[in-house]
């Protein structure tokens, strides 16, 4: 942004204008918002197709999670540097390129399946392609929120991107269900497509609004490494947070695989192989998650991240036990259902109260390393569930309900720990 504009007693108006509006009533918040929306769906349909894709090339557990491990190792490489890159550049400039990248690989994959070529190598070479650019995607989409809003909208802010992210979650997977059955997985790609090319626009749009957002202490004058050494410092220095990062990553570790693999097995496996009801599945977790995100949003009193991770892993613990038992997909999705209220709840409260303690410049940072927290152990995770599938869908599902059950103990215990 040109000095011209900072000074500018129009740009000041604006400012004023938006810092004492709503938060609806700031075009550039709901630009974003729009954006949000859009990409998110695109990468709901595009976990439920792939999965289902590779399922049906492969027919091996342990054949999906390697292409999982594929795309989440770049993503957890790079996370950081993204994180550090979205605090020191605009925060649209770095949307807009990673969807618009997201598209073409979408793209790519589209044009293979039409032709009939696509084999397992190449979705190894896009599946590390895919994670690439969500490593610097979602440091910019998450690091974004605090410069739209005032410290007083954090909260409604964030329970309006989990909502979104929740409904996503319901129409994304229950949506390509449908498609795929009804279209196929070529046509499904292209939709895909035009999802993140509706997020590119979207985010394009925020150009047009530079005064909108809240600028941060300028980071460009210290190299990328000592940036991201910075964000390290900030985060171990803080006895929450850090306790916060090592019980989200052992989460990740406990949930990411069996989800992802266990969820798409039982609807093979037990549930009459049907991707219809494979989607109906996921959908039915967010179904839960959407009133848990919107009553976060309302709360005004601050509440223990610890004891908000504790909820989410005993939510997300039990209900993984007794899917493993489910012997419909009815009942799955029931359990599913329930389990959601508590994950949306805590993640909302627990994301507001991070940001609200993390300095402006420091938020790219700051989420990139939460995200690595939440990403890091993915391929252990899918690798984990790809083994446990081969030996028993049943004691996957108990293996990893335990574990949640065990680091909810673990957060619980820490409730009243203060920061240093």
């Amino acid at each position: 942004m040109s000095a011209v504009m900072e000074t500018s007693p129009m740009v000041e108006v604006r400012q004023r204008s938006i810092q004492q509006g709503s938060l609806l009533s700031n075009p550039a918040f709901r630009w974003f918002w729009f954006g949000q929306a859009a990409t998110m769906l695109a990468t709901q349909v595009f976990a439920v197709a792939l999965t289902w894709l590779l399922l049906q090339i492969t027919g091996s557990g342990v054949a999906l999670g390697s292409v999982l491990v594929a795309s989440a190792i770049p993503r957890a490489v790079f996370i950081l540097i993204g994180g550090a890159i979205s605090d020191r550049s605009t925060p649209w400039k770095l949307l807009f390129r990673t969807v618009i990248l997201n598209a073409v690989w979408m793209s790519v994959i589209a044009a293979l399946l039409a032709w009939d070529s696509l084999t397992l190598l190449p979705m190894y070479l896009l599946a590390v392609l895919y994670g690439l650019t969500d490593a610097f995607l979602y440091p910019a989409m998450y690091s974004a929120i605090p410069r739209l809003a005032r410290p007083d909208q954090l909260a409604r802010a964030n329970a309006y991107g989990s909502t979104t992210e929740t409904l996503t979650n319901i129409l994304g997977p229950a949506g390509s269900g449908f498609l795929i059955g009804l279209v196929g997985l070529p046509v499904t790609f292209i939709l895909i497509v035009g999802f993140y090319a509706l997020g590119g626009f979207s985010f394009g749009q925020l150009r047009r609004y530079p005064d909108s957002f809240t600028q941060a202490s300028p980071a460009n004058s210290a190299d990328l490494g000592a940036q991201v050494w910075a964000g390290l410092r900030f985060a171990w220095a803080n006895r929450i947070i850090r306790l916060n990062l090592l019980i989200i990553a052992a989460i990740n570790f406990a949930v990411l695989g069996p989800i992802v693999v266990g969820t798409a097995a039982l609807a093979e496996l037990r549930f009459g192989n049907d991707p219809t009801v494979y989607g109906g599945l996921l959908a039915a977790f967010s179904i839960g998650a959407l009133p848990g995100a919107i009553i976060a949003g309302t709360i005004k009193r601050e509440i223990s991240p610890a004891l908000m991770l504790a909820l989410i892993c005993f939510s997300m613990g039990l209900g993984l036990m007794l899917t493993g038992f489910a012997e419909t997909g009815l009942v799955a999705a029931l359990i599913y259902s329930l389990t959601g209220v508590g994950v949306g709840f805590g993640g909302v409260i627990a994301t507001t109260w991070l940001q609200k303690r993390t300095p402006l410049e420091l938020q790219g940072r700051v989420t990139g390393l939460l995200m690595f927290s939440a990403i890091a152990l993915d391929p252990f995770s899918n690798a984990f569930a790809g083994f446990m599938l081969d030996v028993s869908l049943t004691g996957l599902f108990v293996v990893a309900g335990s574990l949640m059950l065990g680091i909810g103990l673990l957060a619980w215990s820490q409730r009243h720990q203060r920061e240093e």
